[in-house]
């Protein structure tokens, strides 16, 4: 298989891994699974996944991943992961972007540069998997 192929094949194998993770943590709004299909499309096209969800009643989704091929794999080589609440106020939100190295307590982050901000700016360790962002987030919907 032609490498372009190859890399086209595990973006869209990507994407939709990232929608069972979604539908199985979360309870997304029904235009959600019409719209999702064209998000991987583009995601396929431009080697980036863009979407944003809503989860009723009060809460948004935003995931951005870029990806990149490296040693034969895909890799996601950039995210952000966004949990919203009415008027765009942040609830949760993860990047790896290395400008945070400790934790709000002051300890080393375990997954250097991922990290997570809560929504009253706190600075945690996080694996950078985004099952573990939506098991958060879901866990915060829940409250």
């Amino acid at each position: 298989m032609p490498p372009d192929a190859r890399r086209r094949r595990w973006i869209a194998e990507r994407c939709w891994q990232v929608y069972d993770l979604i539908t199985r943590h979360l309870q997304p709004a029904p235009d959600f699974h019409l719209e999702f299909p064209e998000a991987a499309e583009l995601a396929i096209l431009s080697g980036a996944l863009q979407v944003r969800i809503a989860i009723p009643p009060r809460h948004s989704l935003e995931i951005h991943e870029e990806y990149e091929v490296r040693d034969h794999e895909l890799i996601v080589a950039f995210y952000s992961y966004v949990l919203l609440t009415e008027g765009d106020r942040v609830r949760l939100r993860a990047d790896p972007l290395p400008h945070h190295r400790v934790d709000y307590r002051g300890r080393k982050l375990a997954h250097f540069p991922h990290h997570l901000h809560d929504e009253h700016g706190r600075i945690q360790s996080f694996s950078g998997r985004l099952e573990d962002f939506l098991a958060q987030a879901a866990a915060l919907i829940e409250r």
